[in-house]
């Protein structure tokens, strides 16, 4: 799955409504537990928790940090831009929690008005798996999380309105210059 905010929305709810029943137990709570209390289907039971975790919202026991807790109480939908460029910033900055690939996607490809195609993602994907992680990526896996990458910056309910990328269509992408993020931010 690509970042959905509407999923993380739900994941934040839960973790409001639940997370200190989940902290009583001392344990960070199972995939089983988020499935069963969150509305989120099994697959997205395991990944919206790391999105949660590598956009800086929740913590590796899935406790709010400061920045979700603000985003929650003043956000709580994920629908403004500020918001947005949050997530996008933490996921993608090269000290964070997200995927290394992740912020060296942004960094080789997001350059205004550049384009490029989903096989050159698939290709940095699995050079820097390889590099990193000195392990290798199946083809297969490394167009999937291709996909979920675009998917991410290319879809409404994920990142897209921040107007980073757009798909051109046969696999094409074309970098735009985007409304600049809030000097607040």
């Amino acid at each position: 799955f690509w970042l959905s905010r509407e999923l993380l929305r739900l994941l934040l709810a839960t973790v409001e409504r639940e997370g200190a029943k989940w902290e009583a137990t001392g344990k960070r709570p199972t995939q089983e537990m988020i499935y069963q209390s969150s509305g989120l289907g099994t697959v997205q039971a395991e990944a919206m928790p790391r999105y949660a975790l590598a956009c800086g919202l929740l913590d590796e026991r899935l406790r709010f940090t400061a920045l979700g807790e603000t985003v929650f109480k003043q956000d709580p939908l994920l629908t403004t831009a500020t918001t947005q460029w949050l997530l996008h910033y933490n996921i993608s900055t090269e000290h964070g929690l997200g995927p290394f690939f992740w912020s060296q996607l942004v960094t080789d490809l997001f350059r205004v008005d550049s384009e490029f195609d989903h096989p050159q993602v698939s290709q940095i994907i699995s050079r820097v798996v390889a590099e990193s992680e000195r392990r290798e990526l199946k083809e297969r896996d490394a167009r999937a999380t291709a996909t979920i990458f675009l998917n991410t910056y290319t879809s409404p309910d994920a990142l897209g309105a921040l107007g980073i990328l757009k798909a051109l269509g046969q696999d094409r992408y074309h970098v735009f210059d985007p409304v600049p993020p809030s000097p607040w931010v």
